[in-house]
């Protein structure tokens, strides 16, 4: 698995850039985006005071003099440069793409040449002048024309045309030009061209909403005579490679995430101390819902950010991924950043707050480089290649000097670095999964007798091959899997099915929360018994008719929680009360059952957790609920009519204690929210692909286009951030918001996809014979299971309240970074 915490060098680097980003960066920020001429305003004294600490020459390799520092250290600093202020970040960082890209590519006497002038000079900036930033061009749409020519004459190119929105172009010394260079519109190369070159002129500053000292001017080539030595590479035909362009996404995504926290800190901090209404408006649940769905975007766009850097640090260029999360962080950032001036409300717009100029500079991240609608048109052109096997429309990919093509997607959730032992559950997984699961999958769906009809035979299969004992304990004969392996195994489990899938994953919750929580003696009579009888299910009984999702919120109130009664009577407790939407009831044979042990007291003392087996006296079954979607794995009800448990069977040995593990339940539903919405978007790419209208493919209408790129960039961070979650949770890091955010934004991305998956497929979709309406109404079950999404928004939302006065609850744990 990739890392997601900072190694010991990352951490210092960190900290030299926050010094820098405090004490130089922010008391300039406010004065530069209210500069009646930011050209005459620019920074130099800024840009000096940088390049002495080595931020200019971060990406430039040693070799040339730079600190040849890799994408996710970048990340690092731009998490910090760019809190104070973007615009002032990218002075730094718009060079360090552009100085790797003449380092890769560029020719000995080149390198040697425009590097050392680079490290020599420290007002020594470049620019770049890709398609989109040519007037008129057609990139957007993937043509991939070029409106500024290069004609070759003699030992001279001579270049002609114009070039908009050229970041620092007014003030660069040195830019990287693509222009067409043959008698065809796409026939196009690229040339470093000096700013003092004879032709090459600023016609004018093009001053914007947001990010105004990020200087952006209409740069004019008119017959500009360049040396042929000066084509990069030393070949016509090279253009803005593939790493460049996964480059230049991740640095604009990380900008993007890092003024979404500023626009968040803000808002939470004001939220802490604002009173209305008596009470703070953190405190208020509307605001509490809106800040946690702030913070949760934050961190699904940060976890895919990470992911992409991983990716391009290992030779891996993957256009999809990056350009998904160019596409996920800049509208994240301004749905936080519009959210945070909401929240201040009318101190939102006012100019001497920085919440209005958050979302004027995230306005302007979304449309750098291409713009965020080009970019769902070439994102979906993408998969649509890989779906149908035919070559793309658009240019075709290029890998750079030690880059490698490959495709994240086609990989398990945890391809980054799979064990052995993870691979061959992969293997065993996938089999059962189309010989025992596709042959009954539709048949058990369509059930109209659950109970009969549940596939023992099935579970005996699964169980004979580890498939349901994946988390005993190894010192009892399990092998007591990790979070990251339920993720590898949930995913060929449930690709076909997740109601039959969450038979097996059931267990594994609770089997882990009895070898973690349970007493000696307890372990010691179930977990074999678990382990050699494969019938032998478990199943957690806490909600309640009256008694639901609220017994998860962080209120610790005695009215709250579950109200099922346990008085305790001798060396007995006496169970009275009824429980519902009991998973597997009644044929789980070993029960996890929360009852209120005092009542007077709050839930988080006043709440014990008893192990009771199904054929205890005073225990008996009621209703099964027949839900719309996970039919076969069904609930039903539970009653208790003074059930005698002995106080041996209190889970961890005494009162006030559940060893409830809300990180593996979390994880658990993430998982097959991500399985069930990579099933919806694979199987609308591939209708969307075959089935035509208008005369074409659906996939080539635009408005289809731009609706699966988005499906795919929402599972893509989700994703992402739910093996971040992961990897904590393994590492005993575990942050709580992260495996709620995991959980909260997996499963309203699948209920949203499916959704848009059945609008694609029209009346196909609703047919019983499509998978799509199974994925959505299994998609429909996921966001209540476990405590409700907005349940776990207002924890999240009382996380926040509490870092932000500097507090820790109990219940919590350190604030998520990288």
């Amino acid at each position: 698995m990739p890392v997601f915490s900072l190694s010991e060098d990352q951490v210092a680097i960190q900290a030299m850039a926050k010094e820098f980003a405090e004490g130089e960066i922010r008391p300039l920020a406010e004065k530069l985006d209210r500069s009646p001429d930011p050209i005459q305003d620019f920074p130099w004294t800024l840009v000096r005071k940088g390049s002495g600490l080595g931020l200019r020459t971060v990406a430039l390799p040693q070799e040339y003099g730079g600190l040849e520092l890799d994408y996710r250290t970048q990340l690092v600093l731009i998490d910090e440069l760019g809190y104070p202020d973007v615009a002032c970040a990218r002075i730094f960082s718009q060079n360090w793409k552009l100085c790797a890209e003449i380092a890769d590519c560029g020719t000995k006497e080149q390198k040697r040449k425009f590097l050392s002038q680079f490290i020599e000079d420290e007002t020594f900036l470049l620019a770049g002048t890709p398609p989109a930033s040519q007037p008129e061009s057609d990139d957007a749409l993937s043509t991939g024309e070029r409106k500024i020519s290069a004609t070759r004459k003699g030992d001279h190119y001579h270049l002609n045309g114009t070039a908009r929105f050229a970041s620092f172009g007014p003030v660069a010394k040195l830019l990287l030009v693509e222009a067409r260079s043959g008698a065809g519109a796409k026939e196009a190369s690229l040339f470093l061209v000096p700013t003092d070159t004879p032709g090459v002129s600023v016609a004018a500053f093009e001053d914007t909403v947001g990010s105004r000292i990020d200087l952006k001017g209409l740069l004019v080539f008119k017959d500009a005579k360049l040396p042929v030595a000066n084509l990069l590479g030393g070949k016509e035909g090279r253009t803005f490679s593939d790493a460049f362009i996964a480059a230049g996404n991740i640095e604009v995504s990380a900008h993007a995430m890092a003024l979404a926290r500023a626009a968040l800190d803000a808002t939470t901090a004001y939220a802490n101390e604002r009173i209305q209404g008596g009470r703070r408006i953190i405190e208020h649940q509307a605001v509490a819902l809106s800040l946690a769905d702030m913070y949760i975007a934050l961190q699904a766009g940060r976890s895919v950010l990470w992911r992409a850097a991983w990716e391009l640090d290992h030779g891996r260029v993957d256009r999809a991924l990056t350009t998904s999360c160019k596409l996920f962080c800049t509208e994240a950032a301004i749905n936080i950043a519009r959210n945070a001036v909401e929240l201040f409300g009318g101190s939102g717009v006012m100019r001497e707050l920085p919440l209005q100029k958050y979302f004027r500079d995230a306005l302007v991240l979304a449309h750098l480089g291409a713009s965020n609608g080009a970019d769902r048109i070439a994102t979906c052109a993408i998969l649509a290649a890989e779906e149908t096997g035919r070559p793309g429309e658009g240019r075709p990919t290029e890998s750079a000097p030690k880059q490698v093509l490959y495709d994240s997607r086609k990989l398990s959730p945890i391809e980054f670095e799979m064990t052995e032992e993870q691979r061959s559950l992969q293997r065993i997984a996938r089999e059962f999964s189309e010989k025992e699961i596709r042959p009954v999958a539709e048949k058990l769906d369509r059930s109209e007798n659950l109970l009969g009809d549940f596939p023992w035979d099935l579970v005996k299969k699964g169980s004979k091959l580890g498939l349901r004992t994946l988390s005993v304990p190894k010192e009892y004969g399990g092998p007591g899997a990790d979070f990251q392996t339920w993720l590898v195994v949930i995913e060929e489990l449930g690709r076909i099915d997740i109601s039959l899938a969450k038979i097996f994953s059931q267990c594994w919750k609770l089997a882990r929360r009895l070898g973690e929580s349970g007493t000696q003696a307890l372990k010691d009579r179930y977990l074999p018994a678990f382990r050699d009888d494969d019938t032998f299910l478990m199943s957690g009984a806490s909600t309640e008719p009256g008694s639901g999702s609220d017994g998860h919120l962080p209120y610790d109130a005695p009215n709250a929680g579950v109200m099922l009664s346990a008085q305790r009577v001798g060396d007995h407790y006496v169970l009275n009360g009824r429980k519902h939407f009991v998973s597997l009831a009644p044929i789980a044979k070993l029960l996890f059952v929360t009852a209120r042990t005092d009542k007077t007291v709050g839930t988080s003392v006043g709440t014990s957790t008893f192990l009771i087996p199904r054929d205890t006296p005073g225990l008996s079954f009621g209703a099964v609920h027949d839900k719309v979607g996970l039919r076969i794995y069904f609930q039903g009800e539970f009653n208790f009519d003074n059930a005698k448990i002995p106080v041996e069977n209190l889970i961890g040995g005494r009162e006030g204690f559940t060893g409830f593990d809300g990180a593996a339940s979390n994880i658990e539903l993430a998982a097959y929210a991500v399985v069930v919405a990579r099933a919806a978007l694979d199987a609308t790419i591939r209708y969307a692909s075959e089935t035509s209208r208008g005369g074409r493919p659906l996939i080539r209408h635009q408005s289809v286009s731009a609706m699966i790129a988005d499906m795919y960039q929402e599972i893509e961070a989700a994703r992402t951030l739910l093996w971040r979650a992961t990897w904590m949770a393994d590492q005993r890091k575990s942050d709580r918001t992260l495996t709620m955010s995991a959980k909260v934004i997996t499963t309203e991305v699948a209920v949203k996809v499916c959704l848009s998956a059945l609008e694609i497929f029209g009346e196909d979709g609703i047919v019983r014979a499509s998978p799509l309406q199974k994925f959505a109404r299994d998609a429909l079950a996921l966001p209540h299971m476990d405590a409700t999404n907005p349940i776990n928004k207002i924890k999240i939302a009382k996380l926040l309240d509490a870092w932000s006065a500097g507090k820790t609850p109990e219940w919590g744990a350190t604030t998520a970074r990288y």
